[in-house]
Protein backbone atom coordinates (compact mmCIF):
# COMPACT_ATOMS: atom_id res chain seq x y z
CA UNK A 1 0.00 0.00 0.00
CA UNK A 2 1.62 3.09 -0.95
CA UNK A 3 2.36 5.38 2.24
CA UNK A 4 0.28 8.93 2.62
CA UNK A 5 2.77 11.30 1.45
CA UNK A 6 3.87 9.43 -1.79
CA UNK A 7 0.20 8.71 -2.67
CA UNK A 8 -0.30 12.33 -3.01
CA UNK A 9 2.99 13.29 -4.28
CA UNK A 10 2.31 11.01 -7.36
CA UNK A 11 -1.59 11.47 -8.02
CA UNK A 12 -1.33 14.53 -9.83
CA UNK A 13 1.57 12.84 -12.13
CA UNK A 14 -0.05 10.83 -14.98
CA UNK A 15 0.09 6.73 -14.67
CA UNK A 16 3.00 7.54 -11.87
CA UNK A 17 0.30 5.75 -9.20
CA UNK A 18 1.38 2.49 -10.97
CA UNK A 19 5.19 2.80 -10.44
CA UNK A 20 4.53 2.35 -6.87
CA UNK A 21 3.09 -1.31 -8.32
CA UNK A 22 6.00 -1.54 -10.21
CA UNK A 23 8.93 -0.92 -7.72
CA UNK A 24 7.67 -1.32 -4.29
CA UNK A 25 9.04 -4.29 -3.48
CA UNK A 26 12.94 -3.07 -4.58
CA UNK A 27 12.08 0.51 -3.40
CA UNK A 28 15.17 -0.31 -0.65
CA UNK A 29 17.11 -2.79 -2.20
CA UNK A 30 20.77 -1.86 -3.17
CA UNK A 31 21.01 -4.28 -5.89
CA UNK A 32 17.91 -3.66 -8.13
CA UNK A 33 18.40 -1.74 -10.78
CA UNK A 34 18.70 2.04 -11.03
CA UNK A 35 18.66 2.08 -14.51
CA UNK A 36 15.00 2.85 -15.25
CA UNK A 37 13.85 6.41 -15.02
CA UNK A 38 10.63 5.96 -12.81
CA UNK A 39 12.60 4.07 -10.21
CA UNK A 40 15.11 6.68 -9.60
CA UNK A 41 12.21 9.29 -9.63
CA UNK A 42 10.41 6.93 -7.04
CA UNK A 43 13.44 6.40 -4.88
CA UNK A 44 13.84 10.00 -4.69
CA UNK A 45 10.66 11.08 -3.81
CA UNK A 46 10.32 8.10 -1.09
CA UNK A 47 13.21 9.54 0.64
CA UNK A 48 12.18 13.34 0.18
CA UNK A 49 9.04 12.03 2.00
CA UNK A 50 10.85 9.58 4.74
CA UNK A 51 8.78 6.93 3.43
CA UNK A 52 10.00 4.01 5.87
CA UNK A 53 11.03 0.76 4.41
CA UNK A 54 9.57 -2.87 6.19
CA UNK A 55 12.52 -3.27 8.17
CA UNK A 56 12.54 0.66 9.34
CA UNK A 57 8.90 -0.01 10.26
CA UNK A 58 9.92 -3.25 12.84
CA UNK A 59 12.87 -1.18 14.27
CA UNK A 60 9.96 1.62 15.38
CA UNK A 61 7.89 -1.32 16.26
CA UNK A 62 10.38 -3.29 18.27
CA UNK A 63 11.93 -0.17 19.86
CA UNK A 64 8.49 0.84 21.19
CA UNK A 65 7.80 -2.35 22.49
CA UNK A 66 10.96 -2.28 24.51
CA UNK A 67 10.00 0.84 25.81
CA UNK A 68 6.73 -0.28 26.89
CA UNK A 69 8.44 -3.52 28.28
CA UNK A 70 10.97 -1.56 30.38
CA UNK A 71 8.31 1.18 31.53
CA UNK A 72 5.33 -1.35 32.11
CA UNK A 73 6.96 -4.52 32.88
CA UNK A 74 9.67 -6.00 34.80
CA UNK A 75 11.77 -8.07 33.55
CA UNK A 76 10.13 -11.18 36.04
CA UNK A 77 6.51 -10.43 34.56
CA UNK A 78 7.29 -11.14 30.91
CA UNK A 79 8.31 -14.67 28.96
CA UNK A 80 8.70 -13.18 26.06
CA UNK A 81 7.04 -10.88 22.91
CA UNK A 82 5.89 -11.49 19.25
CA UNK A 83 5.05 -9.04 16.60
CA UNK A 84 2.88 -9.75 13.66
CA UNK A 85 2.65 -7.18 10.78
CA UNK A 86 -0.97 -8.11 10.18
CA UNK A 87 -1.53 -4.70 7.41
CA UNK A 88 -0.09 -1.54 5.51
CA UNK A 89 -2.40 1.16 5.27
CA UNK A 90 -1.56 4.34 3.59
CA UNK A 91 -1.28 6.14 7.21
CA UNK A 92 0.41 3.19 9.41
CA UNK A 93 1.78 0.38 9.16
CA UNK A 94 0.11 -2.26 11.93
CA UNK A 95 1.37 -4.71 14.13
CA UNK A 96 -0.21 -7.31 16.27
CA UNK A 97 1.83 -7.45 19.54
CA UNK A 98 1.49 -10.87 21.61
CA UNK A 99 2.94 -10.60 25.22
CA UNK A 100 3.11 -13.84 27.21
CA UNK A 101 3.64 -13.63 30.65
CA UNK A 102 6.31 -15.33 32.84
CA UNK A 103 4.70 -18.97 34.91
CA UNK A 104 1.52 -18.19 33.14
CA UNK A 105 -0.28 -18.93 29.66
CA UNK A 106 -1.71 -15.20 29.69
CA UNK A 107 -1.18 -13.11 26.44
CA UNK A 108 -1.99 -9.62 26.24
CA UNK A 109 -2.10 -8.51 23.34
CA UNK A 110 -2.27 -4.82 21.45
CA UNK A 111 -1.83 -3.12 18.18
CA UNK A 112 1.40 -0.69 17.45
CA UNK A 113 0.21 1.82 14.30
CA UNK A 114 4.22 2.95 13.02
CA UNK A 115 3.37 5.98 10.65
CA UNK A 116 4.74 5.10 7.13
CA UNK A 117 6.47 8.66 6.19
CA UNK A 118 6.64 12.09 7.39
CA UNK A 119 3.80 13.15 6.14
CA UNK A 120 1.09 10.03 8.02
CA UNK A 121 2.99 11.12 11.22
CA UNK A 122 0.72 14.18 12.24
CA UNK A 123 -2.43 13.00 10.48
CA UNK A 124 -1.83 9.59 12.60
CA UNK A 125 -1.09 11.52 15.67
CA UNK A 126 -4.21 14.09 15.14
CA UNK A 127 -6.38 11.07 14.17
CA UNK A 128 -5.75 9.11 16.99
CA UNK A 129 -6.56 12.07 19.87
CA UNK A 130 -9.38 12.43 17.99
CA UNK A 131 -10.69 8.78 18.82
CA UNK A 132 -9.18 9.53 21.95
CA UNK A 133 -11.51 12.54 22.44
CA UNK A 134 -14.70 11.13 21.25
CA UNK A 135 -14.32 7.86 22.87
CA UNK A 136 -13.85 10.20 26.14
CA UNK A 137 -17.22 12.10 25.09
CA UNK A 138 -19.20 9.08 24.03
CA UNK A 139 -18.29 6.06 25.72
CA UNK A 140 -21.10 4.04 24.25
CA UNK A 141 -19.00 4.60 20.64
CA UNK A 142 -17.85 0.97 19.34
CA UNK A 143 -14.16 3.04 18.89
CA UNK A 144 -10.86 0.38 19.91
CA UNK A 145 -9.28 2.59 22.48
CA UNK A 146 -6.11 4.67 21.96
CA UNK A 147 -3.71 3.49 24.58
CA UNK A 148 -0.98 5.67 23.84
CA UNK A 149 0.32 8.16 21.27
CA UNK A 150 4.14 8.39 21.29
CA UNK A 151 7.39 8.77 18.89
CA UNK A 152 10.75 6.80 18.52
CA UNK A 153 13.90 7.78 17.03
CA UNK A 154 14.80 6.38 13.22
CA UNK A 155 18.30 7.30 12.03
CA UNK A 156 17.23 7.66 8.16
CA UNK A 157 19.48 9.36 5.82
CA UNK A 158 22.24 11.54 7.53
CA UNK A 159 19.22 12.25 10.14
CA UNK A 160 17.63 11.18 13.22
CA UNK A 161 14.16 12.07 12.99
CA UNK A 162 10.82 11.46 15.14
CA UNK A 163 8.35 8.72 14.21
CA UNK A 164 4.95 8.35 15.16
CA UNK A 165 3.71 5.40 16.92
CA UNK A 166 0.41 4.48 18.59
CA UNK A 167 -0.47 2.08 20.69
CA UNK A 168 -4.16 0.97 20.70
CA UNK A 169 -6.75 -1.76 21.65
CA UNK A 170 -7.04 -4.97 19.94
CA UNK A 171 -10.07 -6.21 18.04
CA UNK A 172 -10.25 -9.80 18.04
CA UNK A 173 -11.16 -11.45 14.88
CA UNK A 174 -11.53 -8.45 13.16
CA UNK A 175 -12.69 -8.58 8.63
CA UNK A 176 -12.22 -5.53 7.28
CA UNK A 177 -15.13 -3.47 5.75
CA UNK A 178 -14.63 -2.07 2.34
CA UNK A 179 -17.48 -1.33 0.51
CA UNK A 180 -18.12 -2.44 -2.79
CA UNK A 181 -19.10 0.40 -5.70
CA UNK A 182 -18.69 3.59 -4.54
CA UNK A 183 -15.61 5.68 -4.32
CA UNK A 184 -17.24 7.54 -1.02
CA UNK A 185 -17.28 5.28 1.20
CA UNK A 186 -18.78 7.75 3.77
CA UNK A 187 -22.57 8.61 2.07
CA UNK A 188 -23.39 5.33 -0.03
CA UNK A 189 -26.49 3.62 0.68
CA UNK A 190 -28.11 2.34 -2.40
CA UNK A 191 -28.32 -1.65 -2.66
CA UNK A 192 -26.43 -2.42 -4.75
CA UNK A 193 -23.53 -0.78 -2.24
CA UNK A 194 -22.56 -3.89 -0.72
CA UNK A 195 -20.17 -4.35 2.24
CA UNK A 196 -17.83 -6.97 1.62
CA UNK A 197 -15.99 -8.63 5.32
CA UNK A 198 -12.05 -9.12 4.08
CA UNK A 199 -10.24 -11.62 5.56
CA UNK A 200 -7.05 -11.21 3.28
CA UNK A 201 -5.88 -9.32 0.06
CA UNK A 202 -4.50 -10.96 -2.35
CA UNK A 203 -1.40 -9.24 -4.56
CA UNK A 204 -0.06 -9.89 -7.95
CA UNK A 205 2.78 -12.34 -8.58
CA UNK A 206 4.32 -10.53 -10.87
CA UNK A 207 3.90 -7.00 -8.69
CA UNK A 208 3.56 -7.71 -5.14
CA UNK A 209 2.24 -4.48 -3.95
CA UNK A 210 -1.09 -4.56 -6.40
CA UNK A 211 -4.17 -5.73 -4.81
CA UNK A 212 -6.18 -7.79 -7.04
CA UNK A 213 -8.46 -9.32 -5.51
CA UNK A 214 -9.40 -10.24 -1.39
CA UNK A 215 -10.37 -13.22 0.39
CA UNK A 216 -13.84 -12.73 2.86
CA UNK A 217 -17.37 -12.26 2.66
CA UNK A 218 -20.55 -9.81 1.78
CA UNK A 219 -21.85 -8.69 4.86
CA UNK A 220 -25.53 -9.79 5.74
CA UNK A 221 -28.44 -6.89 5.98
CA UNK A 222 -28.37 -6.69 10.05
CA UNK A 223 -24.89 -6.41 9.79
CA UNK A 224 -24.25 -4.05 7.48
CA UNK A 225 -27.10 -1.49 9.00
CA UNK A 226 -25.21 -2.16 12.33
CA UNK A 227 -22.24 -0.78 10.20
CA UNK A 228 -23.67 2.16 8.89
CA UNK A 229 -25.03 3.09 12.65
CA UNK A 230 -21.59 3.15 13.75
CA UNK A 231 -20.64 5.46 10.84
CA UNK A 232 -23.58 7.89 11.44
CA UNK A 233 -23.02 7.74 14.89
CA UNK A 234 -19.35 8.91 14.74
CA UNK A 235 -20.75 11.23 12.34
CA UNK A 236 -22.77 13.17 14.84
CA UNK A 237 -20.39 12.83 17.58
CA UNK A 238 -17.55 14.28 15.78
CA UNK A 239 -19.77 17.41 14.20
CA UNK A 240 -18.61 20.21 14.33
CA UNK A 241 -15.51 20.21 16.10
CA UNK A 242 -13.60 17.57 15.18
CA UNK A 243 -13.21 17.29 10.99
CA UNK A 244 -12.74 13.34 10.72
CA UNK A 245 -14.73 10.51 9.87
CA UNK A 246 -15.08 6.53 9.14
CA UNK A 247 -14.75 5.70 5.57
CA UNK A 248 -15.51 2.20 4.66
CA UNK A 249 -12.72 2.47 2.09
CA UNK A 250 -9.77 2.87 4.35
CA UNK A 251 -10.17 0.51 6.61
CA UNK A 252 -11.65 2.44 9.40
CA UNK A 253 -13.63 0.20 10.23
CA UNK A 254 -13.80 -3.53 11.34
CA UNK A 255 -16.30 -6.22 12.05
CA UNK A 256 -15.78 -8.65 14.91
CA UNK A 257 -17.98 -11.12 16.78
CA UNK A 258 -18.73 -8.23 18.97
CA UNK A 259 -20.02 -5.94 16.32
CA UNK A 260 -18.53 -2.94 14.22
CA UNK A 261 -15.52 -1.15 15.56
CA UNK A 262 -14.11 2.04 14.54
CA UNK A 263 -10.28 1.21 14.54
CA UNK A 264 -9.02 4.98 12.48
CA UNK A 265 -10.79 7.91 11.56
CA UNK A 266 -9.82 9.88 8.24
Amino acid sequence: MISYGLRDELKNRPDSLQWWHRYAHVLDQPTASDDDGELRVLRYLAEQHGVLSFSQSVACAARSLRSLWAADWSEDDLDSAELWNIKEGHVSSVWLVSVLHAGDDAHTHFILNVARDIDAGPVLEDTSQAMRTLLDRHPELPIAAVLDIASVPLTQGTGTRNVVVTRNEYVPRALEAHLIGSVDGTTARSPEHRIVLIERFRTSSEHPAQIIGAHGRYASLDERERMYQAVDDVAAAAAPDLPYRVDLNHGDLVWSPGGPAIVALS
